[in-house]
């Protein structure tokens, strides 16, 4: 079975106007990117998708069908252009934020869009300032129209629980129960950080992003060496893939010891400010736990997963 990397193509692509979004107007737009549910528990079921190792969401607007990434990595709501065109959005009016580059590296324009209406499993939300993205060929593939960031949606708790394949938003009123096996940090650009320990070594800070269907580290923590021709160590304008390792790796992550039969290294990760961030937690792990997030608090955030990762 073909497999797609989805998370390198579009992470070169959004970087620009994530960073310029969220440096010009990080309060502004977390404020308006949320909405409230006064009634509840609502559930949103979401899809594996095995090619991509990723899950989706069907999300309906204008009375079409599409398929968004859950990825927490992500600071906006992301369509692409082709459905941007589905829907009847002439891109040409929109303000242009900046630059970003396509799959094959080329420099595009990043578009914003102020507002989309849609409705998730029968509930009406608001997409506020949506990123217009250049079309991927890997996302066309599969069908997947673009990305929705789950922290930013809903003022509310949510808890993606990935390991049964849904997702549920209670109302202000009815926090979840936190499972407190990791700690956890909400940092200013609307991303979840935890701690996470490879190899015995000291605990580093990583992003969840569940955007990712691997899970990376800085080849140097792992001590471990990149290939000199790797576009991570060339540091390739766009290259976001980094080297695929298959030496088993021994984890420690939300209380649980764990295995990975491959990892994927790269010479720098970067989401933050952290001196000591030195990975990425994608759904190699994540698929098989739950995040719950009641407030965009650090100790209002929980990690919990299952006792063992499944072979699969």
């Amino acid at each position: 079975m073909q497999r797609y990397n989805l998370q390198s193509s579009l992470l070169f692509i959004l970087g620009t106007a994530v960073a310029l979004l969220t440096s010009a107007t990080s309060s502004a737009i977390a404020a308006e990117y949320v909405e409230s549910v006064e009634y509840g528990p609502l559930t949103i079921p979401m899809t594996w998708n095995a090619q991509a190792s990723v899950f989706t969401v069907d999300v309906n607007i204008g009375n079409t069908n599409l398929k968004l990434i859950v990825d927490s990595g992500s600071s906006n709501q992301v369509i692409n252009d082709s459905t941007a065109r589905l829907l009847g959005i002439d891109t040409s009016k929109l303000p242009e934020v900046g630059k970003g580059k396509d799959h094959a590296g080329n420099p595009v324009p990043i578009k914003v869009l102020a507002m989309l209406h849609a409705s998730m499993a029968s509930h009406e939300v608001t997409l506020n300032n949506v990123v217009i993205i250049p079309d991927n060929p890997d996302m066309s593939k599969l069908g997947i129209a673009g990305v929705i960031s789950p922290q930013l949606l809903f003022d509310n708790p949510i808890q993606l629980d990935f390991a049964h394949q849904k997702w549920v938003v209670n109302p202000k009123t009815k926090p979840f129960v936190l499972e407190k096996t990791s700690k956890a940090y909400w940092y200013k650009k609307n991303k979840i950080f935890t701690e996470i320990t490879a190899e015995t070594r000291a605990p580093v800070l990583a992003m969840l992003d569940t955007g990712s269907g691997t899970t990376k580290f800085e080849a140097d923590y792992l001590g471990r060496s990149l290939k000199e021709m790797d576009c991570a160590v060339r540091g390739v304008a766009g290259c976001g893939k980094g080297q695929r390792d298959d030496t088993p790796t021994r984890i420690s992550f939300a209380g649980k010891e764990l295995t990975l039969a491959s990892v994927v290294l790269q010479k720098e990760i970067r989401h933050s400010d952290k001196t000591d961030e030195r990975a990425l937690i994608g759904m190699s792990i994540l698929r098989f736990c739950s995040i719950t997030i009641n407030h965009r608090l650090d100790e209002q955030i929980g990690i919990a997963c299952m006792n063992e990762l499944p072979k699969n």
